[in-house]
């Protein structure tokens, strides 16, 4: 379950690519999806092994206290706390980023079929209809490019904090089996 949620992360985070049209290249973007797909094989190891480290020997015999006073330290840590902070403002830039480009790609199609239709009826237009099919492109793979970089740092944090989300899963499903009282506190 965990795997597929983290492929259908990147399958959003990957967004759009559309194969190359003749005499353009779409190197950017294919290279984006090649750096989704490492990211998700990293994020899953990562995933694996605070998974694995989660689980410590005694952790059955925690009380409900215990398990309580470790998931409040581990989560008011000002480090994690930081990270989460950061985390959470960088999925907001990334989605304003999404929807300013979805805008501009959507004029970018009705101007690029307007001149479509227009070349199809004045002889040696094609060529500029061309031209602005490069230029949307070259802009598109300048887009991953920072999509790229907004990606890379949010992939780091999200793996800087695996270890205590982990652990926190851990102690969550322990509480869980031992009806833990404290799972049904709102928080203060």
């Amino acid at each position: 379950m965990k795997r597929l949620i983290v492929a259908a992360s990147f399958a959003v985070l990957a967004g759009c690519v559309s194969p190359g049209m003749g005499g353009m290249s779409n190197g950017g973007m294919a290279n984006s999806v090649q750096q989704r797909q490492m990211q998700g094989d990293d994020l899953i190891a990562s995933m694996d092994a605070a998974e694995a480290a989660a689980k410590r020997p005694g952790d059955d015999a925690l009380t409900c206290d215990q398990m309580q006073a470790e998931m409040t330290a581990m989560f008011q840590d000002p480090k994690f706390v930081a990270t989460v902070a950061s985390l959470q403002t960088q999925g907001e830039q990334m989605q304003t980023k999404a929807k300013a480009a979805q805008a501009g790609a959507v004029t970018s199609v009705l101007a690029g079929t307007a001149l479509g239709a227009a070349s199809s009826f004045v002889p040696g237009l094609s060529w500029l209809s061309g031209g602005f099919m490069q230029a949307q492109m070259a802009s598109a793979n300048k887009q991953m490019e920072s999509v790229n970089r907004d990606s890379d740092s949010l992939m780091s944090g999200m793996s800087e904090i695996m270890p205590q989300m982990m652990r926190g899963q851990r102690l969550n499903e322990l509480a869980t089996s031992k009806t833990c009282a404290f799972l049904n506190q709102k928080p203060t």
